[in-house]
């Protein structure tokens, strides 16, 4: 895959292949919002009039306020574009699969969903809502997410393990016998309300793995807790296993 470029205002910025969310506040990752999805339209539904647009209020006449779309560029590949009605803003892209750039969503509305578009330099969160198109225009929330990408906790150092929602915690070490450092791999099973089932091994044997060639050491399926006690998921994903 090409790398992305986002043109916002004239000027480009080359991404990589993964797009940071990063809080130009303070440099870390901890007060930007997390949301309940993201909203994308994907390469093929873009073109003339087939932006993604993001509206003040979720009806069509109101106000366009930003917007994003997919253009050629001249190697074959596809630039990013992005550019708001408010000057001076952070952007906000998050990757949405190995292919597609979108939005943060934190509200949802029959047809519309509410997505985060940019932040200012105070921190102060700018939205808009996007009309959902069935085919060109999708939403894909954080529960569809954390089943079909590739899960992970965000602090394997901290997180905790239980019999049933509720119930009894249980030891699960997720550092290797020997080791430094958690390695691990994760399937997110069942999802009950704030509470989440894992099916967990202990080390990861993943070809990309520092134990890639090691036998596992221990299983478990478990509960975990859907948010940290500062109200972050416990649980996130990426977009490919390395």
């Amino acid at each position: 895959m090409p790398s992305l470029y986002l043109v916002l205002i004239g000027i480009v910025v080359v991404l990589q292949s993964t797009f940071h969310d990063i809080d130009y506040r303070n440099g870390t990752t901890s007060e930007r919002r997390q949301g309940i999805g993201v909203v994308h339209a994907p390469y093929e539904s873009h073109g003339p009039q087939l932006e993604l647009i993001l509206r003040r209020e979720p009806y069509d006449a109101s106000p366009t306020i930003a917007y994003l779309d997919y253009r050629p560029d001249n190697v074959g590949g596809y630039t990013v574009a992005f550019e708001a009605s408010e000057p001076g803003l952070a952007e906000s892209l998050t990757k949405v699969d190995h292919d597609y750039a979108g939005l943060v969503v934190d509200a949802t509305m029959v047809g519309w969903v509410r997505a985060i578009y940019g932040y200012t330099a105070k921190g102060d969160v700018r939205a808009g809502w996007v009309r959902l198109v069935p085919g060109k225009v999708l939403f894909v929330s954080y529960d569809e997410n954390i089943q079909t990408q590739f899960p992970y906790f965000e602090d394997p150092y901290s997180v905790e393990f239980f019999d049933s929602p509720n119930g009894r915690r249980i030891s699960f070490p997720l550092v290797p016998a020997g080791g430094k450092n958690a390695s691990y791999q994760i399937a997110v099973r069942k999802i009950q309300g704030d509470w989440i089932q894992v099916a967990a091994e202990v080390p990861s044997t993943h070809p990309c793995s520092d134990y890639a060639d090691a036998k596992v050491e221990r299983t478990t399926t478990a509960w975990v807790r859907r948010y940290n006690a500062i109200g972050r998921y416990q649980i996130w994903y990426a977009h490919d296993s390395c």
